[in-house]
């Protein structure tokens, strides 16, 4: 399992601690073409990341999220998406930002396709769960339930038979 892990590039940062992946923006640079700003996504949103070089030197990682595709190769778009943030191709930390998304994202698809599920919230607080109405024994059940009396000697073959008789409204 990865720990935080987090990457400064030419148009902003981004970091990602096991549950979220923030992308911070600021600089020049960063503010001249995307603005300003925090972007923070839950790993449950995302789909993917698109690691790729864009030139001899750099490259872009973008995140994806349900309803988005990675910028093309020469796309202008990935210097305008919050979402995305170029990099200087030497450097390791974007491939470590990208492992550690990868393999959470692995992580949560082998937790889903193998039935394994996080266990549920707790109650809110004075929750009880509904009870269920007490069900009357069956007239067998009750009629067994007097042989088993009598035949331990709690029960006369008179009280029986009285009592027998009065289960099947005799």
């Amino acid at each position: 399992m990865f720990g935080p892990v987090s990457a400064k590039g030419r148009t902003g940062q981004i970091s990602f601690d096991g549950r979220a992946i923030t992308i911070t923006r600021g600089g020049i640079l960063a503010r001249g073409l995307s603005g300003s700003g925090t972007t923070t996504v839950p790993i449950e949103q995302v789909t993917g990341v698109d690691f790729k070089p864009t030139g001899a030197n750099h490259g872009r990682i973008t995140i994806l999220v349900a309803g988005t595709v990675a910028p093309r190769q020469n796309s202008t778009r990935s210097s305008t998406d919050p979402m995305t943030v170029d990099f200087t191709l030497h450097s390791n930390d974007f491939r470590r930002v990208r492992d550690a998304i990868d393999t959470a994202l692995r992580n949560r698809t082998a937790m889903t396709t193998s039935g394994w599920t996080m266990p549920p919230p707790p109650p809110p607080p004075g929750w009880a769960p509904p009870t269920m109405p007490a069900q009357e024994p069956s007239l067998a059940d009750q009629i067994g339930n007097l042989a088993r009396l009598k035949e331990h000697g709690h029960l006369s073959e008179e009280e029986f038979a009285v009592a027998k008789a009065k289960l099947l409204g005799l």
